[in-house]
């Protein structure tokens, strides 16, 4: 069960636990000790100590009764103030939404209106007076509120310090346990939501029960490959297994970044995401001049596609179909262009003895393997959660104060859904048309055989793909 948190009146967390309401008592690594809100004023005893945002022991022997009226008025109040904080609406406005349908003992213990109005004009104020913005990444230091989650967990896991280079990472404790859980792993870089100070927030994605799961957020400053490696010691030094490695890792296909998982990772299988093979073909349709007749033409579109559909051939087949699919001579002169670029980058282009080496490995582009084990074949996933991200923050670029304080808002919404997941609730299920889609990849990758009459096989592929 998820914990429950509403804030004081000086903005910090209290803990509702069994009907009764908790403050923060002291910290101990993961570990959080809470006493009983009345545990001065009345003495009480009562404690509870929670680890990972779970409920490790309690004592809820309290001596005095709970006051079910005045913890809901609490939880009324810390409504309005994720109102005040996450909206523009007017206090009157919301000051109506949140007493619409109250009962009479709660309206009770609810301050006056011109009280709540003034709480939500101050938390308001607060939210405007951060700390000054830094000028320079060295100049950069946080408040302890910009360190932890919304109930007070540790946040910020890593600082790289005052260097030029500077790396920061967020996440949790729970979040690297489930990170050293998942056999799968899905990372990839946006660049509108960072801060001034930042080029990129690189976020890792795992996998849990075909769910993808944010667990990794990094602020880095630039793209090379000395920032990724990094990053990615930095992680392997907070996973809780000296030799944690992931079966699988997906990225798009950024030189700097498969040179460092190659490095820090050698035992992994990098893939890469078909979404951006597919792209990669496109940009050079369109880089070429043939777009018009790719959107006009159907079968020259068909044919086009016949080039990322190998990325559903096994591995070792993929040069055969590619060099079958050559020698049926469907590609027009416009085309060869776009068959020579694939080739080169791809393929491996041919040599005395074999093949040049292509740009990208065969291994690394393929999805035959995925397909047939139920994985996902993009980084879709992540860069849905990047755009969902970018629209909670309404403006590009943000200061940092204003990033990070967005990232706890989406890590808290984050737990809960990996709490309602543990429970049992089924995941969102996608559109009609992907999963047909889907099944159909699927019914043709189990079709395959060495005696398949591999130029249909590719051709019926095609058929399901879109750039």
């Amino acid at each position: 069960m998820a914990l429950e948190f509403v804030s004081s009146e000086k903005g910090k967390s209290k803990l509702f636990f069994e009907s009764f309401l908790f403050i923060k008592d002291k910290q101990v690594d993961t570990k959080i000790y809470w006493k009983c809100e009345h545990s001065k004023k009345m003495k009480c005893k009562a404690r509870v100590i929670t680890v990972n945002n779970f409920v490790s022991s309690s004592n809820n022997d309290h001596n005095h009764n709970a006051d079910a009226a005045q913890l809901e008025a609490n939880k009324v109040m810390q409504k309005i103030k994720e109102d005040a904080e996450n909206t523009r609406a007017t206090p009157q406005f919301i000051v109506s939404q949140a007493s619409a349908g109250l009962g009479n003992a709660v309206a009770a213990k609810l301050p006056t209106v011109n009280n709540i109005k003034r709480t939500i004009r101050n938390v308001r104020v607060r939210e405007n007076v951060a700390p000054a913005i830094p000028r320079h990444r060295e100049e950069i230091i946080f408040p302890e509120e910009f360190t932890i989650t919304t109930n007070g967990e540790l946040f910020l896991l890593h600082d790289s310090g005052p260097v030029n280079d500077r790396i920061l990472i967020f996440s949790t404790a729970r979040n690297i346990n489930l990170l050293a859980m998942s056999q799968h792993w899905y990372a990839d870089g946006t660049f509108k939501v960072v801060p001034p100070l930042f080029l990129q927030l690189y976020t890792i994605h795992g996998i849990k029960d075909h769910v993808a799961i944010p667990l990794i957020y990094a602020l880095l400053p630039n793209k090379t490959e000395q920032t990724y490696l990094n990053l990615l010691r930095e992680i392997k030094n907070l996973l809780p297994a000296d030799d944690a490695q992931p079966q699988t890792i997906m990225t798009d296909f950024e030189v700097a970044m498969i040179n460092a998982i190659r490095i820090e990772f050698p035992q992994t299988i990098h893939r890469g995401c078909f979404f951006h093979l597919c792209q990669s073909i496109f940009r050079h349709i369109q880089e070429n001049g043939l777009k018009r007749e790719y959107e006009r033409n159907p079968e020259v579109a068909l044919t086009l596609k016949l080039l990322p559909a190998l990325a559903f051939v096994p591995p070792q087949d993929v040069i055969p179909a590619f060099e079958d699919i050559c020698e049926q001579n469907i590609f027009s002169p416009e085309l060869q262009v776009i068959v020579d670029y694939f080739e080169d980058t791809w393929i491996g282009r041919p040599q005395r003895r074999g093949r040049r080496p292509p740009h990208f490995a065969i291994n690394m582009w393929n999805c035959f393997d995925a397909v047939q084990h139920g994985l996902p074949k993009t980084n879709n996933a992540v860069e849905g959660w990047h755009r969902a991200f970018q629209m909670q923050l309404c403006a590009d670029h943000p200061n940092i104060w204003k990033f990070i304080s967005a990232l706890k808002r989406e890590q808290s919404i984050n737990e809960l859904r990996i709490e309602q997941h543990i429970s049992g609730q089924p995941p969102t299920i996608s559109r009609k048309v992907y999963r047909d889609c889907a099944q159909r990849l699927l019914t043709l990758v189990n079709s395959y055989a060495p005696d398949i009459n591999i130029y249909d096989y590719v051709r019926g592929i095609a058929h399901n793909i879109s750039y």
